[in-house]
């Protein structure tokens, strides 16, 4: 296939399902339109995607997800780039990589910059077959540890998580804005945990079901934690996690809810995807977490900055969790 005047330009509604099989064949399995439409809202009215088209047909593709994000004390919009894709037909790897790096180019023009998207950043792994991040450029920041904690036995809960407990979240959950305003400063590089957030990263998943709590004291209306959790037939995950770090029977109570769930669907694994909480990690060891894999290589690649972002103070300081990885998949 000749590349030569080939398009790129952004998204435009008719371009999903060309998209979705591009993306199908990246991920060596079905994506549906309903997962696809969910793990990419739009925004202002059109999707943070740009896509290259040759010979009337998409043959690659760059998209994000737009959140808010918590950096270094300021909270900016932000878009994290999440999926890519190359057909084979463009050629070989190297020219797919170059390829590619020019779309990551052209989305950072059409949507970063001071007055529209201030940070774009990518969250991802050099070991991907092809990963255009260096050919794009972007300040790098290697994260530190990153793993997965699991739990496959039954332990004794604590005593304490009796002094808490807790309530299925709504869609929309004011409660959990107030408990990220006490909490943020807990998380000082991240992507913002709000209200607005949970429903558009957690409610309504077309295909898998998603259990969100909110944990007060037992005779409190404050929420001090907020837990979303994913179950199948296998193990139950923990999507995500923000809590009150002086509150540890919390996680006490969340991790008896975690084996609870586990039980109602006959998994006996529990898994976590976890960096930058050195005291979640901890306490999720005491509850009989052990260490399971290590996502390697894993970078903050940012191609967008807001001015005066002291990027050196980024690395140790960046929370993750599964909701901040590619929404399409699955680790674990």
């Amino acid at each position: 296939m000749s590349l030569d005047g080939a398009e790129i330009r952004v998204f435009r509604a008719g371009d999903e399902m060309e998209i979705i099989d591009g993306l199908g064949t990246s991920l060596s399995r079905g994506v549906s339109l309903k997962d696809w439409s969910w793990s990419y809202p739009p925004f202002d009215g059109g999707r943070p995607i740009v896509v290259a088209v040759a010979n009337n047909r998409i043959v690659a593709h760059v998209g994000g997800v737009i959140s808010a994000f918590q950096l270094q004390g300021r909270t900016v919009p932000a878009l994290a780039v999440t999926d890519e894709f190359a057909l084979p037909a463009v050629g070989g790897e190297g020219e797919r990589r170059r390829f590619l790096a020019d779309l990551f180019e052209a989305l950072v023009a059409e949507f970063g910059g001071d007055d529209r998207l201030q940070l774009v950043f990518r969250l991802g792994g050099e070991g991907e077959d092809l990963d255009p991040s260096d050919a794009a450029g972007g300040a790098k920041v290697e994260l530190p540890l990153v793993e997965v904690l699991s739990r496959r036995e039954a332990v004794q809960s604590p005593i304490r998580r009796l002094a808490f407990r807790a309530e299925p979240a709504r869609d929309w959950e004011p409660r959990l804005d107030d408990l990220w305003r006490r909490v943020r400063r807990t998380y000082p590089v991240a992507a913002v945990r709000d209200a607005e957030t949970a429903l558009l990263r957690h409610a309504g998943h077309p295909t898998t079901r998603r259990h969100r709590f909110l944990v007060f004291p037992r005779f409190s209306s404050r929420a001090v934690a907020f837990a979303v959790f994913e179950t199948d037939a296998s193990r139950c995950r923990w999507v995500d996690l923000v809590w009150d770090h002086g509150k540890p029977g919390a996680l006490d109570l969340l991790g008896h809810l975690s084996r609870r769930l586990a039980s109602q669907v006959g998994a006996m694994d529990e898994r976590i995807v976890l960096g930058g909480d050195a005291a979640a990690r901890a306490h999720l060891l005491r509850l009989g977490f052990r260490p399971d894999a290590v996502l390697e290589n894993l970078s903050f690649r940012l191609f967008s900055l807001p001015p005066d972002t002291r990027v050196g103070d980024l690395a140790s300081r960046c929370y993750v969790t599964q909701t901040d990885l590619d929404p399409l998949r699955r680790i674990g």
